[in-house]
């Protein structure tokens, strides 16, 4: 304040009329800068990081950015530069699926910073939408604009870049096409809801040609272009076995049903019993079901699977025929998941069919499993689950018996197959199995079980059910003998199939003891060998079944002992264990190792036959153990192990 007072008093008019002329120029200057300053113009990208200045003369200054966020360059551009930027590579169309993330990519050239914004059209190019960053797009202020989690109704949409320079020149990239697939998505379940169904074909055909095979999960998968015309149709022409899950109790349960005894419960079940798919449930699909379970044929005349939509809806439950295999989709516009698909096995009507590898191994360990099973410990109740049929611990046994028998080499001997505990039995069948090079199946003979005959052994693929009256001998027109020595039949294969149900639906009685029909053999093997027959489970597994439920199915294997004449020196007869005759050395018995068995013989053998106890022995270490015998001259007789503990 002092010293502006002291100029004061110290300049003369002139001085403060100049001073004051300055003052206003100062202030005009001022206001002139500020109006210019106000029209400077700044650009920002997606990260608000400082792209450009245009201080509204022509003059720019640019600003670029490495991966980091570090600013690297700036640099000036000349002022008035009208050229507008050139796109070198513009976005490329794309086809993605549903639900996954991609991107479009330009590139340009031009004078000064560029500045890019990502458009988008909905209508085939008719308009154009700036697009801002959201959680479906991103970048759009850059060169690379991604996309995430496409949905089907982004088909067709088309996208483009516009580049722009300082000098308010911009240029459009040509348009990129997108394309989103459909995901079309489901399960092949079993009838029973309980198993997955691996190995089915899924095909698409229509607007598109596509397939896929389900794993051990049933599931399949496939992209479709949204708005095309498709159909969805699952096929599954092998299983392996073709017989997997399919037993005579199957026939059983077809038959009673048939007869009116008691009725197919479930629109499923009638479709698996109709394998002729004759839209009807006859005789003839238990025919055609019992020459699949006798390995006589691979395959059913309307092939081994069926397949209905899962959502499908029976109009009558009991007439299931008209059903929907397929799903049809016109115009697809969503993605379609949980398009499921119930299978079928074909002859399966008790829904006993698990996936191959588990169906093996189920069949594999059956006789096992159903020989063991033995009531549990006091306070428990368990349950075994055998081809989906539940048996109890304490449920009876049926007891199936091969015979023995002693022959000169080139002879015929006749072995029973008799029974034990064959009450009610509704059903029953096994494989007989035996070693070609030591005998030859020779035929069977006098059947003791009602509507039992010919047609219930397996042997070829042509023999059973299409073998001639003059192919047939005088004894086979009576069903009282059959000659199964055909070429290219089980037969000579070592076995022959059996498969046999109560014709009456109701069970059948046999008193044991007594022969349910009689094997022939011609002894082939050299004098003192003793050939086993057994019971096993390919291709037909053991199973009996009372009242329609599975029992516990137990056998007991036999032997046809080569002699000579007129001597006779002894015959080993048993098999699991196993008992053979060694010369004069005497009885050699292969077991497990820690198992007692005793040693028994039998002057004759059938109902006039008794047992007697010779020895006990335990297997120690080794597996066979020579057991001696006392000679009985030229006594024939018979030797057996029995199983102790």
């Amino acid at each position: 304040m002092t010293l502006t007072k002291h100029l004061a008093m110290n300049i003369g008019k002139r001085e403060v009329l100049l001073a004051g002329r300055l003052f206003i120029l100062l202030l005009l200057a001022m206001l002139r800068w500020t109006t210019t300053a106000a029209q400077v113009q700044y650009s920002y990208d997606s990260l608000n990081r400082l792209t450009n200045v245009d201080y509204g003369n022509g003059s720019l200054i640019g600003y670029t950015y490495d991966a980091v966020g570090n600013r690297l360059t700036y640099s000036g551009t000349a002022a008035n530069d009208t050229t507008a930027p050139t796109i070198t590579t513009p976005p490329q169309t794309q086809t993605a699926v549903s639900g996954n993330t991609i991107s479009f990519t330009v590139a340009a050239t031009g004078s000064g910073p560029l500045t890019y914004q990502w458009q988008v059209s909905t209508n085939g190019g008719g308009n154009w939408t700036n697009l801002s960053n959201n959680a479906t797009y991103a970048g759009v202020q850059t060169t690379t604009l991604t996309l995430n989690g496409l949905i089907v109704a982004m088909n067709r949409y088309q996208f483009r870049a516009v580049v722009s320079n300082g000098a308010s020149s911009s240029t459009p990239s040509a348009a990129a096409t997108l394309t989103v697939n459909a995901t079309f998505s489901g399960t092949v379940k079993y009838y029973t809801l309980t198993n997955a169904v691996p190995g089915v074909a899924v095909n698409v055909s229509g607007d598109a040609s596509a397939g896929v095979t389900t794993g051990g999960g049933g599931t399949f998968q496939f992209a479709l272009t949204a708005g095309g015309n498709y159909t969805v149709t699952p096929s599954k022409t092998t299983d392996t076995p073709t017989s997997l899950g399919v037993t005579t109790l199957d026939i059983t349960l077809v038959r009673r049903h048939i007869l009116g005894i008691a009725a197919l419960d479930s629109p499923y079940k009638i479709l698996a019993a109709d394998v002729n798919n004759s839209s009807n449930v006859t005789t003839l699909d238990i025919t055609l079901i019992r020459r699949v379970i006798l390995g006589i044929t691979n395959t059913f005349p309307a092939g081994p699977w069926k397949f209905v939509r899962s959502d499908f809806t029976f109009t009558n439950s009991l007439l299931p025929f008209s059903y929907e295999g397929s799903r049809v989709y016109p115009g697809l516009a969503a993605d379609q998941v949980g398009q499921d698909f119930i299978g079928i096995k074909s002859g399966d009507v008790n829904g006993s069919w698990t996936p191959p590898a588990a169906g093996q191994a189920a069949q594999a360990n059956l006789n096992s499993e159903l020989e063991t099973a033995r009531p549990s410990g006091a306070g428990e109740t368990k349950v075994k689950m055998i081809e989906g049929s539940m048996i109890l611990p304490n449920t009876p046994a049926v007891i199936f018996t091969i015979g023995h028998a002693a022959v000169v080499n080139g002879s015929v001997a006749r072995v029973p197959v008799t029974v034990s505990g064959f009450a009610g039995v509704t059903s029953a069948q096994f494989t007989l199995e035996w070693d070609p090079a030591e005998m030859e199946f020779a035929g069977v003979r006098d059947f003791g079980l009602p509507g039992l005959s010919e047609q219930n052994f397996g042997s070829s693929l042509e023999m059973v059910g299409t073998h001639s009256t003059a192919s047939m001998n005088s004894s086979d027109k009576n069903g009282t003998r059959w000659n199964g020595s055909l070429p290219g039949s089980l037969i000579e294969q070592r076995q022959l199939t059996f498969s046999w149900d109560d014709p009456n639906g109701i069970g059948a009685n046999v008193q044991d003891g007594r022969a349910l029909f009689q094997v022939e053999f011609k002894a082939v093997s050299a004098v003192g060998i003793s050939s086993i027959i057994e019971f096993a489970d390919r291709p037909t597994l053991r199973e009996v079944t009372v009242g329609c439920a599975p029992v516990v199915f137990r056998s007991e294997s036999g032997i046809v002992m080569v002699r000579s004449e007129p001597e006779w020196p002894g015959v080993a007869v048993a098999v699991a264990p196993r008992l053979s005759l060694r010369g004069d050395e005497g009885l050699v018995l292969a077991g497990e190792a820690g198992r007692v068995y005793r040693i028994e013989y039998a002057e004759e053998l059938g109902s006039g036959g008794v047992w007697k106890a010779l020895t006990t022995v335990r297997l120690e270490e080794r597996t066979e153990q020579i057991v001696p015998i006392e000679r009985a001259g030229s006594q024939q007789r018979f030797y057996r192990a029995v199983l102790v503990r």
